[in-house]
Formats: C-alpha cells, structure tokens, sequence
C-alpha cells in the first residue's frame, strides 16, 4: 500500500483521479488537496509516496510545489498533471526529478500506464532501502559485537595492548577526559540470562539515562558498562537504577536480581581488577535474605567508638569460649544474643558495631590455615561495607555457619566428584544447588572449595566442558549445529551460538569448517 496524494484545484480533475485508482484497484490510500500551500500542510504531517499535482492552481502552482517538496524530500515521485504543455514548463520542470507526466483530459490507458511505472520505482525504492536496512543492521551486529569481544578481553585480563583501546575508540569507545565510566554486574540464582538476554537488554534501554554496552556473560552473568554524566553521577541514582531493573526482571521472570556497581574507572586497563573485585563483591549475596545492591570502593562511615561496655566485653568471652569448645550451635546462641545487646543499645556508634563484629569474625576465622586469612579480609571489607546491624548479623552467622574446617581429603573427594558428575550429566540441566545436593555441601561452600581447588568457578567450568564437547562434535560429526547444542545442555540454540562465538571468537558452523582447529 502506497499513500498517494492529489493536488488540483477542480474536484472533478480530483474526483476523476480517485475513480479510476478504485476501477483499477491501484493499491493506494488517496489524499487530496485543493493547491500548493494546503498540500504542503498535508505533506508536514503524512508520509506521502506519491505525488499527483496540477501545475495551474491559485495560490501555488504545481511546480512551485514540487520546488518546496524536493527541498525536503528526494524520495517522493512527483507526477505533473496538466493540460499545458508548453516548453517553458518542462524546462523548470526537468531540475524536480519530475517522474512522469499526464496531460488532461487524462485518459484511462494513459493513465494506468504512468501510474504501473511510477509503483514501479516506488516498489524499487522500498527495495532498495530494504537492503539498506539489513546492510546497516548487519554493520551494528559487527561493530556491536567486536566491541564485546574488545570489553570481555579486557575483563578477563588479555586484551590491554593499545591497538586494543584504539580498536576501541573506532567501534566508539572515547578515552578523552569525561570518558570515565563505571560496571554494572547482574546476577541471579538462577539460569536466566541464557533465555531472557535480549528481555535484560530492553529493560535496561528502557531504564538507564546513560549510554551503556550490555554483555551477557553466561546463565547466570550480565555485565553493563555505563557512562553517567560525571556531573550528575550518584550512588543514589545508580540504586534507583538497579531496584527498577529488579522489580521489571522479576514481575517478568520472577528472578531475583543482585547487583554490584564499581566506583568510577577512569581507565580501560583498570578493567581486569574491577570486575575481580565485583565478583568478590558479589559473594556476599549467600548472606543475605533478599536480593542486594552493592558498590564498590564504598568508605566505612568515620565516627568516634565507645568503651567496651561489661556486657559487651562478656559477650566476647562467651563466644570465645563457645569456639574453644568446638560447640558449633552455641557459638551461634551467643551470637545471636550478642545481636539482641547490639539492637538494644542504639547510642553505640556504628564503627564501634562494625569493631565488634570484626573481632567476632577474627575469632571465628583464628584457627584456620594462611590462605583463610585472606577469607577473614574480605570479610572484614564487607562489615564496614554494611549499611545496619541486620546485614552484620547476617555475615557473622554465616562465617559462624562455616566455622568447623572440612577434612581436606573429604573437601578433594567432594571436587572430584563434583568433577565426576559434571562429566557424566553435562547434558542435564545443571546448578550449583544441583551439584551441592549431591555432594552434601551448601552452595556458596561448594562455589568457594572448587574455585580453590580448580582455579575457575563451577559456571565457568561448565561452560568450557560442554563447549569442548560440542567442538568435538562438530570435527568429529555430522550432526546438526541445533541438535549439538541440545546434546551438550543448551536447550536455546541462539544462546549456545552467543556463548560459542564470546568464548572461540567465531560462530559453531565457521569453526566447523575447519578455522578453528
């Protein structure tokens, strides 16, 4: 269907038009106009394909009309109608990319002939600018995507050579002064991000006032990179941000989302470190009831402490003794009593509180080996991280959860079962909870042993496998790219080729063709 608008000062001339549009079933919607000046109203507020126009009329002639039309709009086929066919006419009117002519009366032949020709460039155009579009979609999905693969080298610690960064600037990345920028991590308990990717993405367009580049990490991972205006950049307006993005994922999904923002980075090779420090941060997420939002680099509130008061310093020594004891359940009653004291006595100032609760967890974490010292400082970061007492409640019953050490032989053969079950049911769809269960350990104890013993999280593990499998498959097979993806536990083929290209730097189908290996 094209719009088509008639422009003649005698309504029979209009009239005359429209009856043979209806006879010939042109596939047009009419619109008319008695001159020039109310045409061009008419052309300010509708997109009009076709332009039918008489050149006498009052006020503004036809190629007055078309003057004013080809000042705006090349795309418009103009169609002179008239019975003058003097020269001086088709001189002015050869500058106008005049289409075709008709002169009056207008014969239907004529006329059904010139109208053919002119749908004809009309349907070339529409073509033309088809093809444009997929050239112009096909270009952002490039620039789109090596901007990803520039931003994922640099997180992963691989990609801070300068030819990097100037790639970088070419795909539209600026390094000047206010180029500054801040992380965003995503995460979930559950898979998510593998089926509702795009859905995070809209959410996040729909939201952020800020430019951003969104990239889906795997199930369970999304990171953002966002550029506020440093003049306007709070903490308030990122947490606002980041409770909206919660409520939509989860009135959508019914996921719940926690997430970490990083202080402002000021430059790309600082990158590695900060998406470190927010997977660090992340962690913290196990100790609390409800999703969080966190940030990173954030100050301990500096206030003056109190004296240890009596009932104070003798909880201390309860706990103490409780720990010497090996008394697992104690240790947690005089915690707990510990906290009632805390919330009773609100004139205590909140480093003194922060003070207290690391000492408890010095206590907790004092028997264990050097390379838990580094546990009992993260811990310690995420106290004085802590915005009230609940959340200290929080993280001291859970390093209290995890005082009695694991039997280091017990802790290996839980790894290599863990190992064991991965290798045998990759296919299935599995959870850290999953994994968890059948080596009778919590989920955040389980993430932290692998991660010390394998050197590389249990998604990220996961990930490799079963794309080493699908490798294999594709060298060794047949089979059909969409059946491997089912095959090695990728129910969604488009995100098993989004994982297989972040992670190989090709799509499935060129690897198989031998690039890659």
């Amino acid at each position: 269907m094209y719009n088509i608008l008639i422009v003649d000062d005698e309504k029979i001339e209009r009239e005359g038009i429209r009856y043979y549009i209806r006879k010939y079933g042109l596939p047009f919607h009419v619109t008319e106009a008695e001159n020039g000046k109310k045409a061009l109203s008419v052309l300010q507020t509708e997109k009009i394909d076709i332009l039918i126009t008489d050149i006498k009329m009052p006020f503004m002639d036809g190629l007055q009309l078309a003057a004013k039309v080809r000042e705006s709009d090349r795309s418009i086929k103009i169609v002179i109608l008239s019975a003058y066919g003097e020269f001086d006419y088709a001189q002015r009117a050869l500058p106008l990319q005049i289409a075709h002519y008709i002169l009056k009366p207008v014969e239907p032949d004529e006329f059904l002939d010139v109208i053919n020709r002119v749908i004809r460039l009309c349907e070339e155009d529409r073509a033309s600018e088809v093809e444009r579009a997929k050239l112009r979609e096909l270009h952002q999905k490039g620039v789109k995507y090596e901007k990803e693969k520039l931003l994922l080298d640099l997180m992963y610690g691989s990609g801070g050579s300068e030819s990097a960064f100037t790639r970088l600037e070419e795909v539209g990345w600026s390094r000047g002064e206010a180029a500054s920028f801040r992380m965003a991590m995503f995460q979930t308990e559950g898979k998510v991000f593998d089926a509702a990717g795009e859905q995070m993405e809209r959410m996040v367009r729909d939201s952020a006032p800020w430019p951003f580049d969104y990239i889906n990490m795997n199930e369970y991972q999304s990171v953002l990179f966002i550029k506020p205006d440093p003049a306007s950049d709070s903490e308030r307006q990122l947490e606002d941000f980041g409770k909206q993005i919660q409520m939509r994922l989860e009135a959508q999904t019914g996921a719940k989302l926690s997430i970490v923002f990083s202080a402002r980075i000021d430059r790309l090779d600082q990158i590695a470190t900060v998406y470190e420090e927010m997977e660090q941060a992340m962690e913290t997420r196990f100790f609390i009831k409800e999703p969080a939002i966190f940030f990173t680099g954030a100050q301990a509130e500096e206030e003056t402490g109190e004296d240890f008061s009596p009932r104070l310093n003798q909880s201390l020594q309860d706990i103490s003794g409780a720990l010497r004891g090996g008394d697992k359940s104690m240790v947690a009653s005089r915690i707990e009593k510990l906290f009632l004291d805390l919330q009773r006595n609100p004139r205590l100032s909140s480093i003194y509180v922060r003070y207290i609760c690391v000492e408890i967890v010095n206590l907790l974490y004092a028997k264990r080996d050097q390379a838990d010292k580094t546990r009992f400082q993260q811990a310690a970061e995420r106290i004085f991280k802590a915005e009230h007492v609940e959340r200290l409640r929080e993280i001291v019953m859970g390093a209290a959860e995890e005082e009695t050490p694991v039997d280091k032989d017990l802790a290996r053969k839980a790894i290599e079962e863990t190992l064991r079950f991965i290798h045998q049911e990759y296919r299935q769809d599995l959870g850290i909870e999953i994994l968890a269960e059948k080596v009778y350990l919590s989920p955040n104890y389980l993430s932290r042993l692998f991660k010390k013993e394998t050197g590389t999280s249990i998604v990220k593990y996961l990930t490799a496998y079963r794309l080493e499998k699908a490798c294999a498959l594709l060298r060794q097979t047949n089979m059909k790219i969409v059946d491997i993806s089912n095959e090695v536990g990728y129910s969604n083929f488009s995100y098993f080729c989004s994982i297989f290209r972040n992670y190989y730097g090709m799509t499935p189908a060129t690897y198989r063709e031998g690039d890659g290996w």
